[in-house]
């Protein structure tokens, strides 16, 4: 009937203003790929942007693979490991993507240290058609999970788009 269709029409409106609402996915934590992270993933992400304001252990960097269509938290590094180290966990299987999370420590011009958070898609060239479809679909909606405090992303296909040299001058000059 014509007042079900309003009624209808009227639930997909804020009610405050009476303007059509996005339709509401039913599972937050669910990309455009149908991939979801484990809760875990967002906790530990939460735990590490904030370390440099607590006491205690300190982590480098957080590395992620899609594991049986869930997005996992596979590997954990100590303060004490560096670029390189990350790098390589990152690239350790060249049939397999990574997310990373690193933490990056430099000084700027000025001569203070810069502490910001990098997020790194990696993607090799060698990944099979399936999986790099599956990491690039799955990307945003996981950055999205994660939430606030990614300073900087890099989408990375080769080795080559991860020198350290680079990244640190993006992150010296602020782009």
């Amino acid at each position: 009937t014509h007042a079900q269709q309003q009624h209808e029409g009227k639930a997909r409106t804020d009610a405050r203003t009476d303007t059509p609402r996005a339709l509401e996915s039913s599972n937050t934590d669910e990309t455009m790929s149908g991939i979801s992270c484990e809760d875990r993933c967002q906790d530990e992400f939460n735990k590490f942007k904030l370390q440099n304001s607590q006491k205690g252990d300190k982590r480098r960097y957080l590395v992620f693979r899609i594991i049986d269509e869930k997005i996992k938290l596979v590997e954990e590094a100590p303060e004490t490991k560096t670029w390189d180290d990350f790098l390589e966990s990152l690239s350790s299987d060249d049939k397999d993507g990574a997310y990373g999370i690193y933490d990056m420590h430099c000084e700027g011009p000025d001569g203070r240290i810069l502490q910001k958070v990098i997020f790194v898609a990696w993607s090799p060239d060698t990944l099979p058609v399936k999986a790099k479809m599956l990491y690039g679909s799955s990307r945003e909606g996981f950055k999205a999970d994660l939430g606030s405090g990614i300073a900087y992303t890099i989408q990375a296909t080769d080795i080559s788009d991860l020198d350290e040299k680079e990244v640190t001058d993006m992150v010296v000059k602020g782009r």
